[in-house]
């Protein structure tokens, strides 16, 4: 990575996970 990456990789895969909870939880209510 390079300077614009300073977001660690774990917080990366965190945010990935409560994004796709998130898209769940709208599919399951529409």
């Amino acid at each position: 990575f390079g300077g614009i990456m300073f977001i660690p990789v774990t917080e990366v895969e965190r945010l990935k996970k409560e994004r796709n909870k998130q898209a769940a939880e709208v599919k399951s209510t529409a």
